[in-house]
C-alpha cells in the first residue's frame, strides 16, 4: 500500500495505535483522509506544527465494519483541541465541496424550458439552412 509505506517512512504512521499510550484520538472520514494527508504529508505536518502538538499521527488500519480512521494526538489539550478545529475545517470544507457537487449533478439532471421571443431578422441565424443548427 503506497500510502501506508509513505506514512511509515515519514513518521505519520500511527499502525494499529499511537506511539504514546496517553495521545487523544479523533475520527476522520475515510473519504478525508487524502485531505488531511495533503501531498507528501504536508498538510498532517502543518496541523502538527500549528497545532503546537508533539505529534500528530494517522492511523492505516482501517477497522471492518466503519469508514473512518483515527488521526492521534500527542501533546497538550490545548493542541488537541486546536488539531480538532483544524480536522473538523478539513471535513467540513469536503463535505461542502461534496454537496456542491451532488448539487451541480442534480442542476445538470433537470431539464429546463424557456420560452424566449426573438426578432424575425435573427431567426435564419438561429435556425440555418433548413434547420440545420437546430438539428
Amino acid at each position: 500500500m503506497k500510502n501506508k509505506d509513505f506514512l511509515i517512512n515519514n513518521g505519520l504512521d500511527a499502525g494499529q495505535g499511537p506511539s504514546n499510550p496517553n495521545a487523544r484520538s479523533i475520527a476522520v472520514p475515510n473519504e478525508c483522509i487524502h485531505m488531511v494527508l495533503g501531498k507528501g504529508g504536508d498538510t498532517l505536518k502543518e496541523i502538527q506544527y500549528t497545532s503546537g502538538a508533539e505529534r500528530v499521527e494517522l492511523s492505516t488500519v482501517v477497522t471492518p465494519g466503519t469508514n473512518s480512521r483515527n488521526v492521534y494526538v500527542d501533546g497538550s489539550y490545548e493542541a488537541y483541541t486546536k488539531v480538532k478545529a483544524l480536522l473538523e475545517q478539513i471535513i467540513d470544507a469536503h463535505m461542502k465541496m461534496k454537496l456542491n457537487m451532488i448539487g451541480n449533478q442534480r442542476l445538470n439532471d433537470l431539464n429546463i424550458m424557456a420560452n424566449v421571443q426573438i426578432p424575425a431578422k435573427y431567426l435564419s441565424k438561429i435556425v440555418g439552412k433548413n434547420g440545420g443548427i437546430l438539428k
